[in-house]
């Protein structure tokens, strides 16, 4: 396979492994890392092992952070866990949407659960809802910001240590 093709669809992985980061529903930073092995194996001097491993290092934190970050944020908020899948249900939907609904659905959602089904008082579910938005948000900026730290390896491994 011609160099340029393999640095084009790495490239281009890792881009949408960046958007991933901050959109739901696409893997953003397994998607880094796949971009990370296709140009290592391709081109095989391009890439330390070091760098590869930081790189599955990198991707089990974000995916660790992302659990915990949400599921503490809904517990301390007092969510139910019906209210906390309506939010992730929320974010995956709002991706077909818009930038917008990407982060107003879950909040609706986790209100509606809260405030229909669960029959808690319009301010206890308010509050709810926000906290577990927020917890969403926290997460997606996270997750962009280890997304970030990835690529940053890998373009320091590839430019300027070999």
């Amino acid at each position: 396979m011609p160099e340029s093709l393999i640095w084009i669809l790495s490239i281009l992985l890792i881009l949408i492994g960046l958007l991933g980061c901050i959109v739901p529903g696409i893997p953003g930073a397994p998607l880094i890392l796949l971009g990370a092995f296709i140009l290592k194996w391709g081109i095989p001097d391009q890439l330390t092992w070091w760098t590869i491993g930081l790189l599955c290092f990198l991707t089990v934190l974000t995916s660790l952070f992302n659990l915990l970050i949400t599921g503490y944020t809904a517990q301390k908020a007092g969510a139910s866990r019906l209210a906390t899948g309506a939010a992730v249900l929320g974010a995956v939907v709002g991706l077909w949407l818009s930038l917008l609904w990407i982060f107003l659905l879950p909040l609706l959602l986790a209100f509606g659960v809260e405030y229909g089904i669960k029959r808690k008082k319009l301010t206890d579910s308010a509050l709810i809802s926000t906290k577990v938005g927020l917890g969403l948000l926290i997460s997606a900026l996270l997750q962009f910001g280890i997304a970030l730290l990835m690529v940053t390896a890998i373009m320091i491994d590839s430019f300027w240590i070999n």
